[in-house]
């Protein structure tokens, strides 16, 4: 990947967890050494001092990420946002990967 294309970090995830769902190979390296995986697969070195923690979600165990920081111009959902995530969860049969690939107007 350019060093001079910015990608949020959300998107990172988002591109990590499909490739996972493709490549049993990429999975098993993701599960192995994540940090290693993720510099391969993002074609660069990450920064020494950080660390990359991967976490996967069984059917009796659900991780909420929080960010570092929330900033507190973002403290209420816009319309859009709480449209969003209205109605719980996933309808039956979708999963979270699928609901993930759809694009998302910011």
């Amino acid at each position: 990947m350019p060093n001079n294309i910015t990608i949020s970090r959300k998107d990172v995830k988002d591109i990590i967890v499909r490739a996972a769902l493709k490549s049993e190979e990429f999975r098993e390296s993701l599960l192995a050494n994540p940090k290693l995986a993720l510099e391969r697969a993002l074609g660069t070195t990450l920064p020494e001092d950080l660390e990359v923690v991967l976490l996967q979600e069984t059917e009796n165990k659900v991780y909420i990420v929080l960010p570092t920081q929330i900033p507190s111009e973002t403290s209420e959902l816009t319309d859009a946002e709480l449209e969003e995530v209205a109605g719980g969860f996933f309808g039956v049969g979708e999963s979270s990967a699928l609901a993930g690939g759809r694009e998302r107007a910011r």
